[in-house]
């Protein structure tokens, strides 16, 4: 399918229910002789924040809580989850590219830096960052007005095979209330505009890429033989809250079932993750008390683990996320995630080898030197190879590999 397009048409979809403060949704129909580029779905909107606000970055993503996928009419991924969606987008993002590339390539989708606001002490540095995130925004009174441009992101969407011909997508967002994705930076908490709601979403409309070419169809044609197959990761996420006043916790069956590809995890306070007005929602720093940790698989600890952390310093936890994203020895990959930037965002990573069992029940156990002062709250990345198939009648099929 590499061939050159004979035709290639864009298309303007526009949301059913823009007015609505809780959901999002676009219809994309189904086209006789056009295929439609899934991967290059480009979701534009408008977002004016009042002066007293900046945004947290991104802040595109953290405008929804949960993205809903549905071919001909029949649900392919969902979540249970309130914020997944904007956790798996920040995984996405940060698993697959440098942090600088993110805060340039993806500047359009609101991601701005790679700072946390709230960990800033000095003036100086707030105020830089303040300015850094109202990157040529234009003001109208006390508003700056944010003009954003993101891709759904679903491992789906994201899979560069076009849908076949005949076939209906729909894409289903809910929306989150400002406080995940905002940072207020005012003086009266009482009176802040945006409090306990969600952010106005105005100009909003999807471009999507219709296209056709020799090569194309040809491929596509087998469908009526073999049906359409569709590989790729899939990112869950799913939380769970630290039992409080205790230094030593074990969570058990943190994941059951089949074995994820790779596992990602990490600890936030639960006050910003739950929506906090003055601080970021992706906060992961790491916690200075954290001694120990331990991923178990069916009470066998996973390669690499028990993992102890001395001097307050998360060198090996540093070291097996490098190596899990490919960028331990890596001359292609540019600046690499310091160690000092690694400890502003702690995530811990495992990936499954062959030597591991298929499926089992996984725990996790953390010791800490002293109970921590703030509830916790862990929160799971798993990713898993996934397959779709389509076929010629639009019947769809999901399997786990």
């Amino acid at each position: 399918m590499e061939d050159k397009y004979d035709t290639r048409v864009l298309k303007k979809h526009f949301p059913k229910d823009l007015q609505s403060s809780e959901i999002l949704t676009f219809e994309f129909e189904s086209d006789p002789n056009l295929f439609l580029l899934k991967n290059k779905i480009a979701i534009h909107m408008t977002i004016s924040l009042h002066k007293d606000y900046i945004p947290s970055n991104g802040f595109a993503a953290k405008q929804f809580g949960v993205m809903e996928v549905e071919i001909n009419s029949q649900l392919i991924s969902s979540s249970k989850t309130t914020c997944e969606y904007f956790l798996a987008d920040y995984m996405t993002k940060f698993g697959n590219f440098n942090r600088d590339y993110v805060s340039t390539a993806y500047q359009i989708e609101g991601y701005y830096d790679h700072e946390v606001y709230d960990y800033l002490e000095r003036k100086s540095d707030k105020e830089l960052l303040q300015t850094l995130r109202r990157p040529q925004c234009a003001q109208d009174g006390d508003y700056y007005v944010y003009e954003l441009v993101f891709f759904p992101s679903n491992g789906f969407c994201l899979d560069n095979k076009p849908l076949p011909l005949n076939t209906t997508m729909k894409l289903k967002f809910n929306r989150l209330n400002s406080e995940f994705s905002t940072v207020y930076i005012g003086s009266t908490p009482a009176t802040a505009v945006h409090k306990g709601k969600p952010l106005e979403i105005k100009d909003c409309y999807a471009l999507c890429e219709y296209v056709t070419s020799p090569s194309m169809r040809n491929y596509f044609s087998r469908i009526k033989s073999k049906p359409i197959s569709y590989k790729y990761q899939e990112i869950t996420v799913s939380t769970r809250d630290l039992p409080a006043n205790t230094s030593n916790i074990t969570l058990h069956n943190i994941k059951g079932g089949n074995t994820p590809d790779v596992l990602f995890f990490a600890l936030t306070d639960t006050e910003s993750f739950q929506g906090s007005l003055n601080r970021e929602t992706t906060r992961f720093a790491f916690h200075e008390d954290l001694q120990n940790v331990n991923l178990t698989l069916n009470g066998q600890s996973c390669l690499g683990f028990p993992m102890k952390i001395t001097n307050e310093l998360p060198i090996w936890p540093y070291f097996r996320l490098m190596d899990v994203i490919d960028r331990l020895v890596s001359t292609t990959s540019g600046v690499a995630l310091s160690l000092d930037q690694f400890k502003k965002s702690a995530i811990f990573a495992h990936e499954f080898s062959g030597a591991e069992e298929t499926q089992g029940w996984l725990n996790l156990v953390l010791d800490f030197k002293e109970n921590p002062s703030e509830n916790q709250t862990l929160v799971i990345w798993s990713c898993h190879s996934v397959k779709i198939t389509i076929d010629e009648h639009g019947s769809v099929e999901k399997e786990v590999l």
